[in-house]
């Protein structure tokens, strides 16, 4: 017996329960089915994208105050008036003016165009090991009362005139962005130069934003330099699994995981300067009004169509 000759002995509701199953509900079923499965995929690719667009803001951000940096370290090294008085062996007499007279024509020209003072947002600082000059500890300092780290000082005698980035120094409790920079002397091998560049880490962790993502900016030496994972600043990125993971891959495209999509950036400011950038963005919030939308539909179709039936 066909299908015709079993549709023929139905009885009339079991062939209206039949018609309405097949060109009703199963019709309503895969294209409710194909609409939810369009709308996550859409719904998660805007945002995407929206999330790729505000990277791109904070990457270009992050690049431009560690570029002024730079150009602030570099201005401050190519001042003739800086670089002779701290290159040149003195002839300091303590009953003489001469010398004060000296630091002070110094301080002012450069007070107009570095931040050099402990209340200015940035702090600049040069160390000398030059004994015939006058020492402020603020912005000349003496290498010899206050000696630099081992760890800058070989960092920055390594890249011979370029600018160094540093990894986070803290002062006053507070932990700062460092540019270091040698001061090249004029043949005198007996003075050493190093200028320090100290911007608080706070400036650049405003620029990396919201609340729903993880954001890192990581140095060449692999140490957090900057994170609004606050207890990741000043640490290796290593102690950070999910960190560690996108370093170690330095994909061009974002890593989508189940709960998470990231995106890396690394740039090079000049020779011997690098810097990446990491953000981890949370999809569970997201996810979980997608989850609450679905269901809400899956519970309409299924009460349109327990009704439906029981009206037939």
């Amino acid at each position: 017996m066909g299908i015709s000759g079993k549709l023929n002995r139905m009885g009339i509701q079991k062939k209206l329960l039949f018609g309405y199953g097949c060109f009703v509900l199963l019709p309503i079923l895969v294209v409710c089915g194909f609409f939810l499965q369009r709308m996550v995929s859409s719904t998660l690719s805007y945002t995407e994208d929206l999330d790729r667009v505000y990277f791109d803001q904070t990457a270009a951000n992050v690049d431009s105050m560690l570029r002024a940096n730079f150009a602030l370290a570099d201005s401050a090294t190519s001042s003739y008036e800086l670089m002779k008085y701290v290159n040149t062996l003195h002839e300091f007499h303590p009953d003489e003016i001469e010398p004060y007279l000296d630091y002070g024509r110094i301080y002012d020209s450069c007070l107009v165009k570095f931040p050099i003072t402990s209340g200015s947002l940035s702090k600049l600082s040069v160390y000398t090991t030059n004994p015939t000059i006058l020492t402020d500890n603020v912005f000349l300092v003496s290498q010899k009362q206050t000696p630099l780290k081992k760890e800058i000082r070989e960092r920055v005698m390594k890249a011979a005139g370029s600018n160094v980035l540093l990894d986070p120094i803290l002062e006053d409790g507070k932990a700062y962005l460092a540019v270091g920079k040698l001061i090249v002397s004029d043949g005198q091998e007996r003075i050493q130069n190093i200028l320090l560049l100290r911007t608080p880490e706070s400036e650049l962790c405003s620029l990396l934003g919201r609340g729903d993502q993880q954001t890192y900016v990581v140095g060449s030496s692999g140490v957090v330099l900057s994170s609004n994972v606050r207890e990741a600043v000043g640490k290796d990125a290593e102690e950070f699994p999910a960190l560690q993971r996108i370093l170690e891959r330095m994909p061009d495209q974002p890593v989508r995981e189940t709960d998470t999509v990231s995106f890396y950036r690394s740039m090079e400011e000049e020779p011997g300067v690098s810097w990446r950038l990491v953000s981890i963005m949370s999809r569970r919030p997201l996810m979980e009004k997608v989850t609450e939308s679905v269901w809400l539909c899956i519970m309409l179709c299924l009460l349109s169509i327990v009704g439906a039936v029981g009206f037939l």
